[in-house]
């Protein structure tokens, strides 16, 4: 499967935007029942994306550094500030990653 830079960007950055917009509706909805609630679950649509993405880039040693962006460093907002376009970064690093793989 090909994927190009713009549609990486676009899944990655779409993942974000609804993981963000699921997170806000919780607080808001736990806000007006008065309780933590969380009444979203979007992780099969998600993990199906990260499929995808696998079928470029697979994960080396049990390790996703898709995933990792997106979940342990908040999709580049956690450590990564200094950075300008972390997505586009990302996509840079794993590219070159399969050079080196590929030589």
């Amino acid at each position: 499967m090909h994927i190009t830079k713009d549609t990486f960007i676009k899944i990655i950055n779409t993942i974000r935007d609804q993981s963000d917009f699921d997170s806000k509706r919780a607080l808001e909805t736990g806000s007006v029942m008065g309780c933590d609630l969380d009444p979203y679950n979007n992780s099969r649509l998600v993990n199906l994306l990260f499929k995808l993405l696998h079928e470029k880039f697979l994960p080396q040693a049990g390790v996703c550094k898709i995933q990792q962006f997106c979940f342990d460093l908040d999709f580049g907002r956690q450590g990564l500030d200094q950075i300008k376009d972390p997505v586009a970064n990302l996509w840079e690093e794993l590219v070159s990653g399969l050079t080196k793989i590929k030589s």
